[in-house]
């Protein structure tokens, strides 16, 4: 994808720190500040419950922890520490970024220090972190070509009480709260357009089972592959899972 803003990449000192560094074109108000903070905290969020894990990562041991972050007028920087995501979440990061140039405040530039960067990869080129090939529970999909409803139902090894579902609903919730922030965008479906609704039902929660209804998926398909990394993740510190269902 195209980004209307240069990009510049280097290796940072420390293998595991991530230093963001975003220029605007104009000063930040407060309300704007709020914004772009949402945006950012959101990507930290999803690479802490193993959303930005991949092939490479395990998202059992996923982290992504802020350290510091700092608006200064026309600038912004957010240092993370203990950085464990795959390094094709950069195009997930830049996608975020550009909702923001898009959505809130005009980008003048952004410059992105760490050593998880490939020069490969290119920043042009839309790689989005790749399922984790050794999952720990059974994974199916149903038929994924039709423009039906699709479900998304989550069974445990063993009930489980109130406090850990409304844990493991508000580690799905990073991943669609990132998806409305432009996370999954790619040349079909513009950073501000992006989303996943939810039906008019939403989910159905109970001890054996978490099943969300989506109703609307405008996004690249890979972003599927961040909600099952992310229940890796739910597995391995929340509750264990047996099987996930993906499909009408």
């Amino acid at each position: 994808m195209t980004r209307p803003f240069p990009v510049q990449f280097s290796l940072h000192a420390s293998p595991d720190v991530l230093e963001i560094s975003i220029a605007f074109r104009a000063a930040l108000d407060v309300a704007l500040e709020k914004n772009v903070a949402e945006v950012l905290t959101a990507f930290g969020r999803m690479g802490s419950v193993g959303g930005l894990s991949g092939e490479s990562s395990n998202p059992a041991l996923a982290s992504l922890k802020l350290i510091s972050r700092d608006f200064v007028l026309k600038r912004t920087q957010w240092i993370f520490g203990d950085v464990r995501i795959d390094p094709a979440s950069l195009s997930i990061l830049l996608n975020m970024i550009h909702y923001i140039h898009l959505e809130d405040a005009a980008v003048e530039s952004v410059l992105i220090a760490w050593q998880g960067y490939r020069r490969e990869m290119g920043i042009s080129a839309i790689k989005f972190p790749k399922l984790w090939p050794q999952l720990s529970f059974q994974l199916e999909f149903g038929n994924m070509l039709g423009d039906g409803d699709i479900d998304v139902t989550v069974t445990f090894k063993e009930p489980q009480n109130e406090n850990v579902l409304e844990q493991v609903v508000d580690a799905m919730s990073a991943w669609l709260l990132a998806s409305h922030r432009g996370a999954y965008a790619d040349e079909s479906f513009n950073p501000s357009k992006t989303a996943i609704f939810l039906g008019p039902d939403v989910m159905t929660v109970s001890p054996d089972r978490i099943i969300w209804y989506i109703e609307v998926m405008r996004c690249n398909e890979s972003a599927f592959d961040g909600l099952i990394n992310l229940l890796e993740w739910v597995h391995w510190h929340v509750a264990r899972i047996s099987i996930v269902e993906v499909g009408p």
